[in-house]
């Protein structure tokens, strides 16, 4: 699922909840993929976007596992 680009990438969890809080609700889902050492900015991220009534999915990846191209993101390749 995607548009075959680089995906956008962010510093810390703050720099993407501002992001994140600008998409339009009715026009996104979020699935978050979470890898063991980001379990602190996952709770943070989860917390605030159910709060601020966005879907939410979240999915969990091994430490050393990739979910996304970095030259195609998640679009077919």
């Amino acid at each position: 699922i995607g548009k075959s680009a680089p995906p956008q990438s962010f510093t810390d969890a703050s720099e993407f909840l501002s992001w994140a809080q600008k998409q339009p609700k009715t026009k996104v889902q979020f699935v978050l993929l979470v890898k063991p050492d980001a379990i602190e900015n996952y709770h943070v991220s989860f917390n605030t976007l159910k709060k601020s009534g966005y879907n939410v999915g979240v999915d969990v990846l091994t430490q050393d596992q990739e979910a996304l191209s970095l030259t195609s993101g998640a679009g077919k390749p």
